[in-house]
């Protein structure tokens, strides 16, 4: 077996044998994993950042991944990443360990892409993530006062 390096959240760490792994099972390696409820990539709970590019870690092979930067919910600390889940502890948006991690690395990359959002593109970048607690209206508020609080307004 070979093992694998990946850029987790900015640092390179080592996941024994984990050429063969999906990304989802190297990053349980690495006690870094977000939920995995379907393990099909339809209910968006383990979504992280490869690249810049949000992709379902059950789905992905982890030797795929290369040299491409790895960034899970825990990892979002660029300007963005802080608003959103500052945000997200705020609201409460953050409250449901199941499909929040996914939320927030959804949320982020829609607001990497442009702070200036609206409710109806925050609904459309939330559409691959399952929630079945508040109905996604926690999640929108959220989203909303991130990008207020990137584009200098209040959170």
């Amino acid at each position: 077996m070979t093992d694998l390096v990946l850029t987790l959240n900015g640092t390179p760490r080592t996941v024994p044998n984990g050429a063969n792994l999906t990304l989802i099972e190297a990053l349980r390696v690495l006690n870094a994993a977000p939920p995995a409820l379907c393990g099909e990539g339809a209910c968006g709970s383990c979504l992280v950042l490869v690249g810049q590019e949000p992709v379902a870690a059950c789905l992905t092979l982890a030797a795929l991944v290369g040299a491409a930067p790895v960034e899970t919910a825990a990892g979002l600390a660029d300007p963005v990443g802080k608003a959103v889940r500052a945000a997200f502890a705020a609201s409460g948006a953050d409250a449901c360990p199941l499909c929040s991690a996914g939320m927030m690395v959804a949320a982020t990359h829609a607001l990497r892409i442009s702070p200036w959002i609206t409710d109806d593109e925050v609904r459309a970048a939330l559409l691959g993530q399952t929630c079945r607690c508040s109905g996604y209206d926690l999640q929108v508020t959220a989203v909303m006062q991130a990008a207020a609080a990137l584009q200098g307004g209040a959170a």
